[in-house]
């Protein structure tokens, strides 16, 4: 994420490169958390692990998309307050 937001920083242009490590990052960690499973759990517990495991990313994917959306909701609303009185001062916006 930090690579990310440096690389946008610096050069929006080049953000997608951020993204894709982001992406790379996802598909060789993502696999990683279901092949720990069959050595830690016994065989009979194995559906259950793995339902947990697919809430939890579940419920990280939700709070993420909150997490980061509300403070950009809250950006945007603030600067669209902004745009709103400038404009009722008679400024160009």
């Amino acid at each position: 994420m930090v690579v990310a937001a440096a690389g946008f920083a610096a050069q929006p242009a080049r953000a997608d490169d951020g993204a894709f490590l982001l992406g790379l990052q996802a598909t060789l960690f993502g696999l990683v958390k279901f092949a720990i499973l069959p050595q830690h759990l016994h065989p009979d517990e194995l559906v259950g692990g793995n339902a947990l495991i697919e809430a939890g990313t579940f419920v990280a994917i939700l709070v993420g998309t909150l997490a980061g959306g509300l403070p950009a909701g809250a950006v945007a609303q603030l600067m669209w307050d902004c745009r709103r009185r400038a404009a009722g001062r008679g400024a160009v916006t």
